[in-house]
């Protein structure tokens, strides 16, 4: 009995290894098995179900985790529409709105929400076109005090 609860200890290693990313061959040498054992265990269909539950698990948790960060995000987002600087706003708005294409359901409402994004990007380089003349003005030679 004692070598079938080394061995499931083992096969229970093996699902942990392989979950963190290790190669059959990298968890055999790990446990001190022949890498033919480990291929044995993984073919197993109750751990093929255990490796499948414990990756939704973990994809399941992922997906929360970033569902809660794209919600504080958006936030951010929406909070810098009301920054005193134009960039900033002008971005955040691009940004917004060109994440609604995750959530448009028509053609139509793409391409609306594509052009949009079109004439916001527009903008903004107008912005960045103005802004470096401004700078190119103010740093032009014979400006400064002798």
């Amino acid at each position: 009995m004692p070598a079938r609860s080394t061995n499931t200890a083992k096969v229970t290693r093996t699902v942990a290894l392989l979950l963190q990313g290790y190669k059959p061959p990298e968890i055999a040498k790990e446990l001190g098995v022949h890498e033919r054992t480990v291929w044995r265990w993984l073919s197993d269909p109750a751990v093929r179900q255990e490796i499948d539950r414990q990756r939704n698990e973990i994809a399941e948790e992922a997906r929360r985790i970033l569902a809660g960060a794209a919600t504080k995000a958006a936030r951010t987002l929406v909070e810098l529409l009301d920054c005193k600087r134009d960039r900033v706003r002008l971005d955040a708005a691009i940004a917004l709105i060109d994440r609604l294409r995750l959530l448009e359901s028509t053609d139509e409402q793409a391409a609306a929400i594509q052009e949009l994004v079109a004439t916001l990007r527009e903008l903004r380089n107008e912005f960045t076109d103005e802004a470096e003349s401004e700078t190119v003005a103010l740093d032009t030679p014979g400006d400064e005090a002798s």
